[in-house]
């Protein structure tokens, strides 16, 4: 893919991301605690593989 290419779909999905703005605070708190979990687990297998 062309960067040209990814740039613009890198564009279209932030304007699909905007018109879910501005979000609820319930929303924000999930995809918050959905990130949370999701870089921890992440950091765990990491640091398994270097182990």
């Amino acid at each position: 893919m062309k960067l040209d290419e990814i740039l613009n779909k890198i564009g279209e999905n932030k304007k699909k991301i905007q018109n879910f703005r501005p979000l609820k605070p319930a929303e924000i708190e999930e995809l918050d605690n959905y990130f949370k979990i999701g870089t921890t687990y992440s950091s765990n297998a990491l640091e398994c593989l270097g182990r």
